[in-house]
């Protein structure tokens, strides 16, 4: 019977690891929410109002965007915020809370219809990279600088698939006030999504989307709403990992006209892109135009 019981003890901790390790990561988003709020907060008796955190927000941007044009040589403040949709200057990428850099005094530049790509072995931090150029995660040291009327738009490799309606899923982060169902459908027909678009009331079915289509199929929608949301640049995350290179090539190629930073292992990336960031061990880094 003791056997039992501490049998019983140690599996339920080797049963739930992935479960606790779900809930830690939840606990510690909330912890940075929570300093991200206090920060926030003009004394010890209130918030300040969203105009005044905007504005805070843009005067580190104005001083960061002053530093980097000295930085990379740019003529004129005009000039640079024509052009430039992301400039980052000597930026540190860590892991939160973790000590060890993945990433060392990276300096880049994203201008309008760049096609970055980034490689790498697994764990040497691509994604934690993609996290903090879009602004998900802070930088360990530098800066990271968004052009102030850029859209941007971020597609991770499993897509957020919300409650609700096909119609809600494909406008996601908007709404759908506006959209025609000629639109919508099209931009399934678009990516390949035929048979779906061809369902009688699939625009306003409400379904858990996340469980009846397949992850290739939820890729596709999320490609699907880069069409209608046309966003300046656009992050993608393995966004196209569970589907065939076909299908991949099809989707890169929809992406006119748009500024892309992706992160992948196929080589078969490389051709729907112009410049590669390699990332190495010990935060080393290299910069190769294709």
């Amino acid at each position: 019977m003791a056997f039992s019981q501490v049998l019983g003890s140690v599996s339920f901790l080797v049963d739930n690891v992935g479960e606790l390790a779900s809930f830690s990561a939840g606990v510690g988003r909330l912890q940075d929410f929570q300093a991200f709020l206090d920060g926030c907060t003009a004394d010890g008796s209130g918030a300040r109002t969203a105009d005044a955190r905007m504005g805070m927000r843009g005067a580190r941007v104005v001083a960061g965007r002053q530093q980097l044009i000295s930085h990379t040589g740019v003529g004129s403040a005009e000039k640079q915020g024509e052009h430039d949709l992301l400039l980052c200057d000597e930026l540190d990428v860590a892991v939160p809370g973790v000590d060890n850099g993945l990433v060392r005094s990276l300096s880049l530049r994203v201008m309008t219809r760049s096609r970055l790509l980034i490689v790498g072995p697994s764990g040497c931090g691509k994604t934690s990279l993609l996290r903090t150029l879009c602004g998900l995660w802070q930088p360990a040291r530098g800066s990271v600088v968004h052009s102030q009327n850029a859209r941007m738009l971020f597609l991770p490799q499993k897509p957020y698939m919300i409650l609700g309606t096909m119609r809600m899923q494909l406008c996601y982060p908007n709404t759908a006030e506006g959209v025609s169902d000629e639109h919508l459908l099209g931009a399934l027909r678009t990516v390949r999504l035929l048979d779906l678009a061809e369902q009688q009331d699939v625009l306003d079915s409400p379904q858990e989307w996340g469980r009846t289509l397949s992850q290739g199929e939820q890729q596709r929608v999320a490609f699907a709403r880069v069409l209608l949301t046309k966003p300046d640049l656009v992050f993608l995350d393995e966004a196209t990992s569970a589907l065939d290179e076909a299908t991949e090539g099809h989707l890169y190629g929809l992406l006119t006209g748009v500024a892309v930073v992706s992160v992948g292992h196929r080589r078969s990336l490389r051709r729907f892109h112009d410049q590669t960031l390699a990332l190495g061990d010990n935060g080393r880094w290299e910069m190769t135009v294709l």
